[in-house]
């Protein structure tokens, strides 16, 4: 057979300290191609990898095949951000799936990957913290794929599209247990009937939060509540009169004049009026308003 290695490079902000080959910040990835069948027959000893540490830190790391995301995340990236704990890590891009923290000692290689329901693909990575709600994390890699679908078969395009109204149905409140049933039935479906791999991976994200995740959408369903606080329909404001201290920053700051009250007297929060805004509890000083 003949091959040639190609390699792709990229910029990249990287620790001094990191066992890599680099120039001028940029890291390389080779790929040995079989030039008679154009398959990728083995890879380089570094890969590129996009990491996001909970959506606030951001660059480029390569690193040996084979080693595991918690190396990853502690060395490399430096943790999580304000001390919080690990919760998922999604890799691959917006079709891969969610990995949870009991398998984040998995080795890194595209047949560990597959075999917990994620994939390599364009070597992101994305760490999640315990704020994260793994429905509406899997809803909003679904919306892309949604949006992507050029919607020349009908799996893919209509498919994703019944899927994120399954979603919207649970983060809304308004899911059964039935549905779940529905997703893992319409994910699989779409899975083994999309034409290109947009289709046959969009459910990834979906299948993986399920499998792994499964407690947060009963919770959504049967308790009507979103465990990280994310899922805006599910959330109540409530202020602890304890900890009130009648300031009226509270009742100053909010948009739709939900919150009343007199000075130095504990304020109430009419939950009717309430747009769920967040803006009351970032001006309470006292920590007296919270959300759940």
């Amino acid at each position: 057979m003949k091959y040639q290695t190609a390699y792709f490079c990229g910029y990249a902000k990287l620790p001094s300290a990191l066992p890599t080959t680099t120039t001028n910040g940029s890291i390389t990835l080779g790929l040995k191609i079989d030039l008679e069948t154009a398959c990728i027959e083995d890879v380089s000893v570094t890969f590129l990898s996009n990491l996001a540490l909970s959506m606030c830190r951001e660059y480029f790391v390569g690193k040996n095949v084979l080693r595991d995301y918690d190396e990853i995340v502690e060395e490399i990236g430096g943790g999580i951000p304000g001390g919080k704990k690990f919760k998922a890590a999604q890799t691959g891009g917006p079709s891969g799936g969610c990995i949870p923290a009991s398998l984040i000692d998995t080795p890194i290689d595209y047949d560990n990957l597959l075999a917990i329901g994620s994939m390599m693909g364009s070597g992101g990575l994305i760490v999640m913290d315990e704020d994260t709600c793994m429905v509406d994390i899997a809803k909003f890699f679904l919306e892309f794929t949604v949006d992507e679908s050029c919607g020349k078969c009908t799996p893919c395009r209509v498919g994703t599209k019944r899927l994120l109204e399954l979603l919207n149905k649970i983060t809304d409140g308004k899911g059964t247990m039935e549905d779940l049933d529905k997703i893992t039935e319409l994910a699989e479906f779409i899975k083994s009937n999309s034409l290109c791999g947009l289709g046959q991976t969009a459910p990834n994200p979906v299948l993986s939060t399920l499998r792994y995740f499964r407690d947060e959408y009963v919770e959504h369903i049967v308790n009507k509540r979103c465990p990280a606080g994310v899922c805006k329909a599910l959330l109540n404001y409530k202020i602890d009169p304890v900890k009130c201290k009648g300031c009226t920053l509270c009742a100053r700051t909010c948009p739709a004049g939900a919150i009343s009250g007199t000075v130095r007297q504990p304020h109430t929060i009419d939950t009717a009026k309430c747009v769920k805004c967040g803006a009351c509890i970032e001006k309470c000083k006292f920590g007296a308003i919270s959300k759940g």
